[in-house]
Formats: C-alpha cells, sequence, structure tokens
C-alpha cells in the first residue's frame, strides 16, 4: 500500500518555498520560545516569594539540575561590605542533593578577582571555559570536582547591580552551547531579583522592628529609614509587577501552544490541498493566529516595561480588554468564568500602564480568592456617572472581613505570603501601591461594603468634560488611499526569512528592492546607488541599525529610514545617544497594511531623520 506523503514545494515556485521556509522557521522558533517559558515558569513556580536564602538557593539549584543538562551547580552572593563571594549553596553528588552552608566560613569565600566567579562579578559578564584544565582562572570549590571540564559562570543582576554569581559545570568539555547560555540569561534576572527580595525582605524586618522601638526616641533617624522604606518599595512594586507577570508564564505557553499547533496544522493543510479555496481559508487561519499571538506578546512587552508617567486620552474598555488578553486563559483553568459589563463610557486622561496595572492587581487578587472556593465568576463593570468613569470589578470567592476592610490598604498589611501566613504568594504591596496610583489620578478607589456575594472593588476616575468627545487614537492619519509603487528600496536585516519575507513583499507591492544582511553592506549599497527608503533592523550584530542609519549620507531628503523591531523602541536602545522617536518604524510581525501605511506616511512628510 502506497503511503501518500507531504513533500517539500518546488524550490523554482519562489512564493510557495517562501512560505514553507519562513513558516517551518517559524514553527522552529515558537517550539524553542515554548521550552524557554516552560522553564521560567517553573523557576518563577519553585521560588514563590519565599523570603529563606535556603529554600530559595536550594530550590534553585535543584531546578536548574532538572532542567539542564549539568553537573554541578553553586550559587554565590555579594558581599558588598566585604567586597568578596560567598558560597551559599551547591549540588553535592554523594547527597544527591543541593547543600546550603548557613556559616560563613573563609574556605568558601572569593575575591573579586579571585577565580572564574570572581572575574564574572567584577566585570559582571559571563565567562565560558570549554576545558578547565588548560585555562588557569578555574579554582576548585571542592576536592571531588577536580574532574570538572566544561565551566559557565553568569552574573545575577538587578539593573546594573550584581547580587551574586551561578556556577554551572560538567565533566565533558564543550558540554555548554549557545541555547544553554540564552536560556539560563532569561532565568538569571528571576533568580537575581529572588535574592534581591531575599535581602529586601531581611532589611525591611530589621527597619521595621527598628522603628516600633525608637519611634520615640530618634525622629530624625524615623524620617531616614522611611526614606529608605521608599525606595525598598518602589523596587518590590516593580518586582511584583514582573512576578506577577511570571505567574502567567505559564497560560501564555498554554495559549501559544494553542497558535502554533493552528499554524502547524493548517499550513501542512494548505501544502497537501491542491484546492485554492482550501489553501485561502487555511491561511487565514494561519493569518489570524499570527495577530493573536502579536497582542499577546504586544501587552506582555507593555505591561512589562518600566516608563516615566505619560497621561494621554484612554478608553478604559480597550484598556481592560489589553489586560484579560494576558491573563483571561490562564484564570479559565481555574474554573473561573470571565463576565463583561461594559457601557458606553466617555474616554478619560490618565497613564494606561499605570491603570492596566492596578486591573491585573484586582483580578490576580480576585482569582486567588476564587482558588480557594474551587473556582466561581469575575465581573466586570464599566459604566459612568455625572463626575466618574467607573470600573467595578467582583469575585465570588471568601470575601474580606468586615473587621479587616479598614486595614485592606495599608502597605505591608496582607492575608497572604509570609505576613499573612497564608500558602498563597503577596508581599501587601498590590492594593496600597494600587490606591496610590488612582489617587494620584484624582480619583477614588474604595470596596463596596453593599456587595456580599464575595468582594467588589469600585475604581472612579474623573471625566474630562472638554475632552471627553476626542478620540483616543491620534495615530488615524488620511492618507491618500492609492498605494505608493515604484521605489528604490533597501532592506537591512540579520534573519534571512524575514529580511526575504519583506523584500518579497515590497516587491509584490511595485517596488524595486535589494537586500543585505548587515550595516557594513548597507553602507556600500548606498555609496553605490541612491535609495529612496532604507528599512533598518535595529537589533543586529556588529553595526546596530540606528548607527547604520546615522552613517548614511542623505541628500535632498532621501533616503527615508524605516526601522524594524521586534520589541518598543526604546527598549531596544534605551541608551542610545541619537533621537529616533520621531522617525517611523514597524514592528514585527508586520502585514502588507502596515507597510503600506509607512510607505504612504513617510512619502506624505518632510524627513525627520537627517544626519543623526
Amino acid at each position: 500500500m502506497n503511503e501518500k506523503k507531504c513533500s517539500k514545494p518546488d524550490k523554482n515556485d519562489k512564493r510557495s518555498h517562501l512560505l514553507y521556509t519562513t513558516l517551518v522557521n517559524v514553527n522552529n522558533q515558537l517550539i524553542k520560545k515554548i521550552q524557554e517559558l516552560s522553564i521560567v515558569h517553573r523557576v518563577n513556580d519553585s521560588l514563590h516569594y519565599l523570603p529563606d536564602m535556603q529554600d530559595v538557593c536550594c530550590s534553585i539549584i535543584d531546578t536548574i539540575r532538572d532542567e539542564i543538562n549539568v553537573q554541578y551547580c553553586s550559587i554565590m552572593v555579594l558581599d558588598n561590605e566585604k567586597q568578596c563571594l560567598k558560597l551559599k549553596a551547591l549540588w553535592s553528588p554523594k547527597k544527591n542533593k543541593a547543600i546550603f552552608y548557613k556559616t560563613d566560613s573563609p574556605h568558601h569565600r572569593f575575591k573579586l578577582d579571585e577565580g572564574v566567579a570572581g572575574r564574572v562579578a567584577k566585570e559582571g559578564k559571563s565567562i565560558l571555559i570549554s576545558d578547565v584544565t588548560v585555562d588557569d582562572r578555574f579554582v576548585a570549590i571542592q576536592k571531588n570536582n577536580s574532574d570538572i571540564k566544561s565551566l559557565l559562570c553568569m552574573p545575577l543582576k538587578v539593573g546594573d547591580e550584581i547580587v551574586g554569581v551561578l556556577n554551572l559545570s560538567h565533566n565533558d568539555p564543550n558540554a555548554f552551547g549557545n541555547d544553554e547560555q540564552h536560556m539560563l540569561k532569561m532565568i538569571t534576572n528571576q533568580i537575581a531579583v529572588a535574592l534581591k527580595n531575599v535581602h529586601l525582605f531581611s532589611e525591611m524586618k530589621n527597619l521595621n522592628h527598628t522603628l516600633e522601638k525608637r519611634v520615640k526616641e530618634r525622629t530624625k533617624r524615623l524620617e531616614d529609614i522611611n526614606s529608605m522604606l521608599i525606595t525598598t518599595r518602589d523596587q518590590l512594586v516593580h518586582s511584583e509587577k514582573m512576578a506577577a507577570l511570571g505567574t502567567l508564564a505559564g497560560g501564555v505557553a498554554h495559549e501559544f501552544n494553542n497558535l502554533l499547533c493552528m499554524i502547524q496544522g493548517y499550513s501542512e493543510l494548505a501544502l497537501q490541498k491542491d484546492d485554492v479555496e482550501t489553501c485561502k481559508r487555511a491561511l487565514s487561519v494561519v493569518l489570524s493566529a499570527c495577530q493573536r499571538a502579536k497582542n499577546i506578546s504586544k501587552n506582555l512587552l507593555s505591561f512589562s516595561k518600566r516608563t516615566e508617567s505619560k497621561k494621554e486620552l484612554c478608553c478604559l474598555q480597550s484598556a481592560m480588554e489589553e489586560t484579560l488578553i494576558i491573563i483571561e486563559k490562564d484564570i479559565e483553568k481555574d474554573n473561573i468564568k470571565v463576565i463583561r459589563k461594559y457601557e458606553e463610557v466617555p474616554n478619560i486622561v490618565c497613564d494606561i500602564s499605570l491603570i492596566q496595572q492596578v486591573f491585573l492587581n484586582l483580578i490576580i487578587n480576585a482569582r486567588h480568592a476564587m482558588s480557594e472556593t474551587k473556582g466561581g465568576t469575575l465581573t466586570i463593570r464599566i459604566y459612568h456617572d455625572d463626575k466618574y468613569a467607573v470600573v467595578a470589578i467582583s469575585d465570588t470567592g471568601h470575601g474580606i472581613k468586615k473587621e479587616l476592610g479598614e486595614r485592606i490598604f495599608e502597605p505591608f498589611f496582607t492575608t497572604k505570603g509570609v505576613w499573612g501566613n497564608g500558602s498563597l504568594p503577596g508581599t501587601g504591596l498590590g492594593l496600597s501601591v494600587s490606591l496610590g496610583v488612582i489617587e494620584s489620578h484624582n480619583g477614588i478607589m474604595e470596596i463596596d461594603g453593599s456587595y456580599n456575594k464575595g468582594a467588589r472593588f469600585l475604581i472612579k476616575l474623573p471625566l474630562i468634560a472638554e475632552m471627553a468627545t476626542k478620540t483616543v487614537d491620534g495615530n488615524n492619519e488620511n492618507f491618500d488611499t492609492e498605494d505608493i509603487k515604484g521605489l528604490k528600496i533597501l532592506v537591512v536585516d540579520d534573519e534571512d526569512a524575514i529580511r526575504e519575507l519583506l523584500g518579497e513583499m515590497l516587491r509584490i507591492a511595485g517596488h524595486s528592492v535589494k537586500v543585505v544582511n548587515d550595516a557594513a553592506k548597507a553602507l556600500k549599497e548606498c555609496e553605490k546607488q541612491d535609495f529612496d527608503v532604507v528599512f533598518l533592523d535595529i537589533m543586529m550584530p556588529g553595526i546596530d541599525g540606528v548607527t547604520c542609519a546615522s552613517r548614511i549620507k542623505v541628500k535632498s531628503g532621501k533616503p527615508r529610514m524605516v526601522f524594524i523591531t521586534g520589541l518598543n523602541v526604546e527598549q531596544e536602545i534605551p541608551n542610545s545617544k541619537y533621537d529616533i522617536s520621531s522617525c517611523e518604524y514597524i514592528k514585527k510581525p508586520f502585514n502588507f497594511s502596515e507597510i503600506k501605511k509607512v510607505l504612504k506616511k513617510i512619502s506624505s512628510e518632510p524627513a525627520l531623520f537627517y544626519n543623526i
């Protein structure tokens, strides 16, 4: 019996081959991202906000041993006062478990310039040694690990601050490659934040005891300590925000699995069918799945970035939906049903990222409350009265006791985590921070005391009468509907599939296109001939896109620059000396409509990017 097999498209059919190659690359990248999200989710679950150095270190080592091919693993913590590294925990092959060192032994200290770990802590850069037997930088921690060959040592950093070092080793040479380094880079930030939180929790507990004993005697000292607490709180606020996103990693991985299934299945269907209509339907599903993945990625990036407060016109319904995109699928697994009751509400002026953080905090609290009752209903109602736009978030959990209602917004007051003797994670900052955000918008946040089926929080934000009729989106320019054609365009991107895809899309749109894979070649091409537009990927090895754009000579307003980015522009070049805030860019993944729109826009405006 002959088995019918799906063959690759004919290489002479360039479009089919390009589509096939692109889908295979996207498929492989999504599988890799899901694996990465899985280990991030497990590391996050293993930490659970534990304010205990032993629990955190041992949990990290156990997780790394299970998930990554290593034989030895150790964690060193930086002592800023003594300017040395202290060995806190390592994997013991004899006992087959992680061992924690409570005592501060001189044998477990390393100077900042001693050995590989000392250099990593001093310089803040990872070091990979393929064979330690031929490298004099290696210093053995114990005699029983003298047979080590491969060593990977990575800094644990919170921002620019180094808090420790993670050491991984193997008995075989060349055991660690780029994949292991990339995966570890994703979790070292979580590990560093966990270690930093242990230190912060310890500091805050000590400060609280000091305040209780000396509040009457040392008023000036109290003010200094209060200032330190404010700084510590700000650090914890951001860390809690990132931890909240970390708890969603499993749900996001599940959602991407679903999208991957749709993309792979319908792509194979399109390749096996000769029917044009079937292929079109299959590709429509693929495009829809890609747009869904794009929305999830966009909102995760928006939540994770730390930016200055910026208030602008905002639609509350859209802000809420962008928040639910991230968390709704995850909470449905806890048997929680989301009910929306949206009324037509005028736009308000607010910092949308801060308001969404408040929404996320309240939804996570509601989820925790209903997890103890094995599910329930989360009801979100948006309406307005004469003065306020109101968001009411209700759950059917265990509710809030009357005696706790008066203290619920106090900083560090919680029924969860360490301070609340609860099993669920919590620092007692979520509601306090949320109240501060709403009050900074001249709004009101309160508990609805009349609600007796769980808990209901009311958020009231003032209406701005003179601005209520304005549209939220200020980017709806009215361009000529006729497409721009006949431009000479240069595409610069180090990713082969993306570069060829963009080039082919521009050719289909009627343009003459040249593609190159790095900035150096782009500069040479611009010297040979004049281009109307240059599409530049921002993140490229060697010369980045922004630096390349600054070196291209502009004559009579040409070429115009359009940047290509997979993140927010300020995240890709946070410390750039060039200001590209007024320049055009397209975000990956992009489509025909977005490319045509940016070409129309730059053709209708004067050049904004000259000799940066």
